[in-house]
């Protein structure tokens, strides 16, 4: 099997605008760590993952193409996606760009979205390749994440990950919001998904961090504070449980198959401005009382922020018709897929996809190929954060998920 790697340095050279926090204003301060792309090739399919919040659907076409022409291969081969580290420029040039204030700032984003795809094509003119064997592997990772909308809901322990006999190159699929740092934070971070891919990379040459279904799914209760030794720590824990799973994996044969299904789904119906109202009027409300716990306050702040945020998507919303909604099946052979997905769906797509998958090995990631906001499982209350932000109608929640279990079926 051909593998091709290769990391590139995309920290800007000038302060940015940071993503990820609609509370946090002015640019970037300073660097806490330096962030990447980071190139898997396999068999003339390419994966690329970038320390970034999102990466749109324009930047995505825009990435793919210059990987095509450098590589020779179809615009359709190239799979791009996020980490989904809130300490990183914002990349964006579609509504989020004004979601965030940061409306006076495209030209500087344009300018970034340039200089990433000029480090890109700088990278894959050097990208390395050999013949070798591709391994999948699993571990079951405690103590890092968390359901962030209950400490007590669902989450998916387990990690996939993918990576060569010579120890090159290694992917990792685990689902996890990788926000240890906070909104207070100004400097340019990779965050927990920054570290987990440096700490892998002093035992392979590339380390790729594939985000899973995480929309519900974070550090808020697993963290023990935000500061950055505790980004490293989580990142040890991490690495720690998947390093004594890597002598007890399986090797993949067959060939390497991509195939993407694409969806146009609508847009949600934004609630009166009267009724946004009134949901703010009650999380404040709720937030006076002085027997609530901490946990309590965390969930009913994130609630708040989500319906001030509404307010804002709701004008954007009125103006849109139908949103794409790509996904890319991966296989490789009879015992390995990985859906890509471009969104931040609920963990519970993602179990459930593992659990009536007929492939041995099911990776499931998000913030791939596009950004639809937030897909619940199913219909939440309207003042829900994840909620209030997701700009999907909850009536194609149903055909999401059947379209994902069409994909799995062999």
């Amino acid at each position: 099997m051909k593998i091709g790697w290769a990391k590139v340095d995309i920290t800007p050279e000038n302060p940015m605008p940071l993503a990820g926090y609609a509370l946090r204003t002015g640019r970037s301060s300073d660097i806490l760590d330096r962030i990447y792309g980071r190139i898997l090739y396999i068999d003339s399919v390419v994966i690329i993952a970038l320390d970034l919040l999102i990466v749109d659907e324009k930047l995505r076409e825009e990435i793919a193409l210059k990987v095509s022409k450098e590589l020779g291969i179809p615009e359709s081969n190239v799979i791009v996606t996020a980490t989904h580290t809130h300490s990183a420029p914002e990349s964006s040039l579609s509504f989020l760009t004004n979601l965030w204030g940061i409306e006076d700032e495209r030209e500087i984003i344009k300018n970034y979205q340039e200089f990433i795809i000029t480090r890109l094509a700088e990278a894959l003119k050097k990208i390395n390749f050999d013949n070798t064997s591709l391994f999948a592997g699993k571990a079951i990772i405690e103590g890092v994440s968390s359901n962030r909308i209950d400490p007590n809901g669902i989450v998916d322990k387990e990690s996939v990950f993918l990576f060569d006999s010579k120890k090159k190159t290694i992917a990792l699929n685990f689902s996890c919001h990788p926000t240890v740092l906070p909104y207070s934070n100004n400097k340019i971070s990779g965050d927990l998904a920054g570290a987990i891919s440096r700490l892998f990379e002093k035992e392979f040459n590339v380390a790729l961090f594939l985000n899973g279904a995480a929309g519900n799914v974070s550090t808020r209760f697993t963290r023990k504070s935000q500061k950055y030794e505790e980004v490293n720590r989580l990142a040890k824990l991490f690495f720690s449980q998947v390093k004594n799973k890597l002598n007890s994996c399986e090797k993949l044969t067959g060939d390497v198959d991509l195939t993407w299904k694409k969806l146009k789904v609508k847009p949600k119906q934004p609630p009166s401005r009267t009724k946004i109202e009134d949901f703010e009027a009650e999380l404040l409300a709720k937030l006076n009382q002085s027997n609530i716990s901490s946990q309590e306050r965390r969930i009913i702040e994130n609630n708040l922020l989500g319906v001030q945020i509404l307010k804002k998507i709701s004008e954007y919303l009125k103006k849109i018709n139908v949103i794409n909604f790509n996904i890319a099946k991966l296989t490789i052979g009879e015992n390995f897929v990985a859906l890509f997905t471009p969104a931040e769906m609920f963990v519970e797509y993602q179990i459930t996809a593992k659990r009536i998958s007929p492939y041995k090995y099911t990776m499931f990631v998000g913030y791939a190929n596009g950004y639809t906001a937030y897909i619940p499982f199913e219909p939440l209350k309207e003042d829900t954060y994840e909620v209030a932000v997701s700009i999907v109608d909850p009536s194609e929640y149903q055909r999401i998920k059947g379209t994902i279990e069409k994909l799995l079926t062999k």
